[in-house]
């Protein structure tokens, strides 16, 4: 129910003064504790920090908007909504060694902090506590990051150290970590209590995403947490990261399940699977936000499935190529040409942060060149639509040099050509 339509419904039943004025306390306890949910639990105060009206699809970063000025409106009404607040919602506290981490969550998972800082260091309440060490280094416990995330973002926290993890090798051979759980508001036989550990369900919820983490020598639990709960933990944590062959099989999998998908004109539901498919090679794609992760990873030869004896790195390379031209073809089929110019341009950019200027022609062993041809072609198409000719006309006639024989390239090429008077 929306936040209108408990207004609706409260003032349908609400007794007033004989002013007319609604009495809220008068109101039924389950309606107020809806309108307190309203004000103060997570999933309803999370919004875009830079909404884009334009639709255009850049990165949205979100944050929390909670209405805590409720709590000073009288002792009963922050006794109510205290106690919704804390019912609705599953607090984290991270401590970290890296200064940068709360940014880094921030910009390249896009997760919002609930607070941070000093205010991170008297929050309460919160159901775990995830505390990253360094034994064998000395610093400042006074310059360790702390802050607060809710339940929701912890797989994206989690995600996000796995692919520092394989970005940074043997960094978790160096850190000592510590899950601390405990419940906020225990409560047995009717009376507050220390001795009540949290939900089993939610004890799974608050472990199961930091198995996706490996290598780590020193993990400590503590807490009352259940014994068969923290074995299965332990197993899960034990099991071996998945290895390149079969995150590029994956990405595979995906970017052909997203050409299937093209071809009976489901157009957005490829674009999602080609997404997929990024991700699946730790390139984490959503709209216009892109990361890659994890190049060292890769710079391996393959061993078995599909891409056996190849270099995992030039595979990678040529999957990413192929799927930026099917998300341009995609978005072009859609109409989106803002979209077609902003992934063939980022790629044209890097591309040319990598090697210089794109070449007249395709370079011997260069990985894709068909691939490259068509994103170059695509892009001019967005070009053209978005009434830059002489650019439509400069990356349409690259894309001939890169396509000789493909005939439909050759024929915009001089359909673009400049005409003589």
């Amino acid at each position: 129910m929306s936040s209108r339509e408990f207004a609706v419904q409260a003032e349908m039943t609400a007794p007033r003064r004989s002013s007319g004025r609604l009495e809220f306390l008068t109101l039924p306890p389950e309606i107020r504790s809806n309108i307190y949910a309203e004000l103060v639990a997570a999933n309803r105060n999370r919004h875009p920090k830079n909404p884009n009206p334009s639709g255009s699809g850049g990165d949205i970063y979100e944050e929390y908007s909670f209405h805590l000025n409720i709590f000073r409106v009288s002792k009963k009404v922050y006794a109510e909504a205290y106690e919704v607040f804390r019912r609705e919602n599953v607090f984290i506290v991270i401590e970290s060694p890296w200064t940068r981490a709360e940014q880094q969550l921030v910009v390249d998972a896009q997760v919002p902090l609930v607070t941070r800082g000093t205010y991170a260091a008297n929050f309460y309440p919160y159901h775990m506590v995830a505390s990253i060490e360094l034994p064998d280094m000395q610093y400042s416990k006074d310059l360790t990051s702390r802050f607060v995330i809710c339940k929701d973002d912890l797989e994206s926290f989690c995600q996000l150290w796995y692919y520092n993890e394989i970005s940074t090798p043997n960094l978790n051979d160096h850190l000592r970590f510590t899950l601390a759980l405990s419940n906020p508001s225990p409560v047995k036989d009717g009376y507050q209590t220390s001795d009540v550990g949290l939900p089993k369900s939610l004890q799974k919820e608050l472990l199961a995403p930091f198995t996706r983490i490996k290598s780590l020598p020193q993990i400590k639990l503590s807490g009352d947490i259940d014994g068969d709960i923290e074995a299965s933990f332990r197993r899960k944590l034990a099991l071996p990261p998945d290895t390149p062959e079969i995150c590029l099989e994956r990405c595979t999998q995906l970017k052909d399940s997203g050409n299937a998908q093209f071809t009976t004109g489901e157009y957005r539901k490829a674009i999602k699977l080609y997404e997929q498919a990024f991700t699946a090679m730790h390139i984490p794609t959503h709209g216009r936000y892109r990361k890659v992760w994890g190049d060292l990873f890769y710079e391996k030869t393959l061993e078995g499935g599909m891409y056996d004896k190849q270099q995992g790195i030039r595979v990678r390379f040529m999957l990413r190529v192929k799927l930026v031209s099917n998300v341009m073809q995609a978005y072009l089929k859609l109409g989106k040409f803002l979209e077609v110019h902003f992934w063939g341009t980022r790629s044209v950019d890097t591309l040319r942060d990598s090697i210089g200027d794109i070449p007249e022609n395709p370079p011997d062993g260069f990985p894709a060149p068909k691939e490259w041809g068509r994103i170059c072609y695509r892009l001019g198409l967005a070009h053209e639509k978005l009434g830059n000719e002489p650019k439509a006309r400069e990356y349409v006639r690259l894309a001939a040099n890169w396509l000789p024989n493909d005939e439909g390239v050759q024929r915009k090429k001089a359909e673009l050509a400049p005409k003589l008077l």
